[in-house]
């Protein structure tokens, strides 16, 4: 019996119906030439492929699985798995992240060979293409370091265990896949393959400024998120600090507007909700009513200055009713509630990779410097510049900032990971957040939890594949 890997999968009924798709032959889906006969049909695989890209499924597993929700006032068990810390090869998070990110990378995978077998000698044509290949391999990349950030193998917890350049990864994609059976790179080099990736993306992607697609500025922000992630604090203060200087933080009275669309201080990529494209991330956490079946954690919102302007983004406080938190991030547009854009780099999180890259430098006067800057962004007045005696006093604040500021934006489960070698914490959940219906006030630092496993699908497809510690076979 053939096994087929599951990559393929996510990506084939986008441009096929479902009578089309039984009907073609594996070896028809790696002839581009009939899907994409002109570069229309290739921008066409580009919106299809950005349209794929699902940063909420890695907004709802972090935020629920960590310390930052608990159950609402009108539960109805929605989330309870993520919530209760259930994870295992057949969990739908495991599996539907992982799907996602494939499909991605399959489709971008599909566009990027169509254009290299594309001939034109029209330069309007070209450059239109040449746009499109760095679109492509910038979001393939992206999709990559998701993938590393959450699967990794967690072998140890001594500095840089997950992220160790010999670890463990996910396999790198660049091709269409059918039969093969890829095995797992190590970090080391999924990091030069994406890196690979994103040079040659900025070497053709020219001068794109907007900010739903991707730009020289999404290239050097996931140039600066890799680097964080593996280790090259030089790398990711370099990039940072290229944002930095370009994109100036919002004033206090701004800050709300970016979530609620009102303007793109900051933004360096957002992605499109609206009817057209779909999709409400507000409802990750209410139902369309508003009615909250999950709500900000005590935990969270007892950290929230009343004068901190991120205090009346993480909480809404014009529907919560009394004794509610509910979530304020996706509050919605006029006419459109629970419904905003989808902020996935912003330059706020530069400063807090630079901070961060700064203290593993062992630079912790620059880090606290850092620091400061953007709280005192927050609070609109001059704040006292955190004293940072040790790297353990930078990295736990320098986490707190990164709680507060990126809350419901897909970080904080990966966070813990990357820094619990140096904090020695697990996830500790503020006792009025757990307990009630099960569910748990935390897990150990060493726990197999903090990497994700490898899903039943994959597994069950790729025989190559090397599963997770703690998680069997």
């Amino acid at each position: 019996m053939k096994k087929y890997s599951f990559y393929l999968i996510a990506s084939l009924f986008v441009f096929l119906s479902c009578e089309d798709a039984r009907e073609i032959d594996p070896i028809d889906l790696i002839d581009s030439s009939q899907a994409f006969g002109t570069v229309g049909d290739i921008e066409q695989g580009v919106q299809a492929a950005y349209g794929s890209y699902n940063p909420e499924n890695v907004i709802a597993f972090s935020s629920r699985f960590v310390d930052d929700l608990r159950i609402g006032s009108n539960s109805g068990g929605q989330g309870i798995a993520d919530l209760s810390q259930v994870l295992d090869p057949g969990s739908g998070s495991t599996t539907g992240i992982w799907t996602s990110r494939y499909g991605v990378i399959n489709l971008a995978t599909q566009v990027i060979l169509a254009i290299e077998g594309f001939e034109t000698d029209d330069a309007d044509e070209r450059a239109r293409l040449n746009r499109a290949l760095g679109e492509m391999l910038a979001l393939r990349s992206l999709a990559h370091i998701d993938l590393m950030a959450l699967y990794s193998s967690d072998d140890n917890i001594a500095p840089g265990g997950e992220f160790a350049p010999d670890a463990l990864a996910v396999p790198y994609v660049n091709s269409i896949i059918v039969f093969e059976q890829p095995v797992r790179n190590t970090v080391a080099d999924l990091s030069a393959a994406i890196t690979a990736d994103l040079d040659r993306a900025a070497s053709v992607l020219g001068n794109q400024t907007d900010l739903n697609r991707v730009t020289p500025e999404f290239i050097t922000a996931a140039r600066a998120r890799l680097a964080l992630y593996t280790g090259d604090n030089a790398g990711a203060i370099a990039n940072a600090n290229a944002l930095i200087a370009a994109i100036p933080l919002a004033d206090k009275a701004d800050y709300l507007g970016i979530f609620r669309d009102t303007n793109d201080e900051e933004v360096i990529w957002s992605l499109i909700r609206n009817q057209a494209a779909g999709g409400s991330p507000g409802t990750l956490f209410s139902f369309g009513t508003r009615n909250p079946f999950l709500e900000v954690s005590f935990g969270l919102g007892d950290l929230l200055d009343p004068m901190d302007a991120r205090r009346e983004v993480v909480i809404d406080l014009v529907t919560s009713e009394s004794g509610e938190t509910r979530v304020g991030k996706y509050f919605g547009r006029p006419g459109e509630d629970l419904r905003n854009n989808v902020k996935v780099f912003r330059v706020a999180e530069q400063y807090l990779i630079k901070a961060e890259a700064q203290a593993r430098s062992n630079d912790l006067s620059g880090a606290a410097t850092t620091v400061d800057m953007l709280r005192d962004a927050r609070f609109g007045s001059d704040q006292p510049t955190p004293s940072y005696g040790s790297l353990r006093d930078a990295i736990e604040d320098i986490l707190l900032e990164r709680r507060l500021e990126l809350a419901y934006e897909g970080h904080r489960y990966i966070d813990f990971r990357r820094t619990r070698d140096i904090l020695g914490n697990g996830i500790v959940r503020d006792a009025r957040d757990c307990g009630a219906q099960g569910i748990p006030c935390g897990i150990p630092v060493d726990d197999r939890r903090f990497a994700m496993p490898i899903p039943n699908v994959e597994i069950a497809g790729n025989t190559a594949i090397v599963q997770n510690p703690g998680y069997g076979n």
